[in-house]
Formats: C-alpha cells, structure tokens, sequence
C-alpha cells in the first residue's frame, strides 16, 4: 500500500492531519474496489487502489444514502474514464494529478486540496501523478447503483504517460 509515501507528501501543508491518519491507518479497514469489470477497467487499477469508509454502509459509522472514506491509487495509474448515479466530492490530499471531465476533454493537472465535484453521471477521470493519490472522498444518494465505465479511445496513451512537468 502505498499510504507511507502519500502521507510523506500530506506533511508540509497538513502536518497534523498526516500524523492523524498516520495513527489511525491501523484501524481503518482498506479494501480494493472491485465492483468494475477488469476489461473496461483496466487490471492496473484494480491491483493499485485501495478505499477505507469512514461513514456509510459496512463502516464504523453506519449511514444510508451517505459514504465518506479515503481513497488510495498508486503512483501513475490510470482511474479510466467513468460515471456514477451518485453525486461525488473528491477532497484530494496529495497532488499534483490529472483529471478530465468527459472522454473528448482535455486532461487537467490538478493540485492537492483543490475540490473536485461530480455531478450525477458525468464521466471523469484521474490520471495519477508521481505522488499516489490520496483524497477524502463523499458520495451521497444513489450509492446502490455502481460506476460504469465510459470508453475512450486514448487510455494505452495514458496508462503509458507520465504527466509532464511533474515527474518525481
């Protein structure tokens, strides 16, 4: 798991938060998300992401229509291009990562702790940087329904790219 590194970068802007996560990365009860199919997908993501809820279904803190957790990605994996009947909030700790709203959009490099909302069923993407990829995530309403993926022709491309001007 790549959680060390991922709080190593979290430290210079939020020290405290680090150490918290840091102390109670034990007691969190990470799991891989594998409600994808692995061919839509893609089999490096599945085997470099890992998610701990906080609050919601099956978590510590029981919750209907709610789930708020962190998620963890590894280094320079592709999160391909999907959609979700569910609103979501991503509240990204680490950064810089690339992000795109829609198959046809062009890739965004994001920092860490700016935002990123998705409305009902819009398509987005991650691509990870050099630092793993650790967010604060929420989702509410329609948690029952699972992401589907949204093909898009350019993912080799990515999956093999390293995002330019902020390689380690």
């Amino acid at each position: 798991m790549h959680l060390p590194a991922a709080l190593a970068a979290l430290v210079p802007d939020e020290p405290a938060l680090a150490q918290a996560i840091a102390t109670a990365q034990d007691l969190l009860h990470w799991i891989t998300n594998d409600d994808n199919d692995t061919d839509l997908i893609g089999p490096d993501f599945l085997q470099n992401q890992v998610f701990a809820a906080l609050i919601g279904q099956g978590s510590p803190i029981a919750a209907q229509g709610y789930e708020l957790g962190f998620f963890l990605i590894a280094p320079h994996i592709l999160y391909r291009d999907h959609a979700h009947a569910a609103p979501e909030l991503y509240a990204p700790l680490t950064g810089p990562h690339g992000w795109r709203f829609g198959p046809t959009m062009p890739l965004l490099v994001k920092p860490a702790h700016e935002l990123v909302w998705n409305d009902p069923h819009m398509a987005h993407m991650t691509k990870v940087g050099p630092v793993p990829f650790l967010c604060l995530y929420a989702w509410t309403g329609a948690l029952e329904q699972s992401a589907y993926i949204v093909p898009a022709d350019d993912w080799p491309g990515l999956e093999a790219q390293h995002l330019k001007g902020i390689e380690a």
